[in-house]
């Protein structure tokens, strides 16, 4: 049984009452913009959980051209290896751009 989305884009216009189109349709609030592009990496049933953060305005603006496995993280992804390594998540030798991937059944686990 699975408990997240799996790994690739997410189809969901459950916040915009006349559709949605991935990557196109927006809607803006009190300064607040939502941006129908949902997306979800790894494991959908992982063992640990690592929770990023809302994507800026230059991946939103990138990911209609960018590759999907290139967003999570985008510029943070040093930082995040070695708050993994601490953590014990990951080997020493071991980066998280080897753990992003469809194939990633347990992201992150330590081997």
């Amino acid at each position: 049984m699975t408990s997240l989305p799996s790994h690739g884009r997410l189809k969901c216009s459950r916040c915009f009452q006349d559709g949605a189109k991935w990557g196109f349709s927006s809607i803006e609030q009190d300064g607040w913009v939502l941006e129908n592009n949902p997306m979800s990496w790894g494991a959908a049933d992982p063992r640990y959980l690592v929770l990023g953060f809302s994507k800026g305005t230059r991946q939103c603006r990138e990911l209609l051209t960018t590759p999907h496995n290139v967003v999570s993280f985008a510029g943070f992804r040093h930082n995040v290896t070695s708050i993994l390594r601490k953590l014990g998540l990951l080997a020493q030798d071991e980066h998280i751009d080897s753990r992003i991937s469809e194939s990633e059944t347990d992201l992150p686990l330590d081997r």
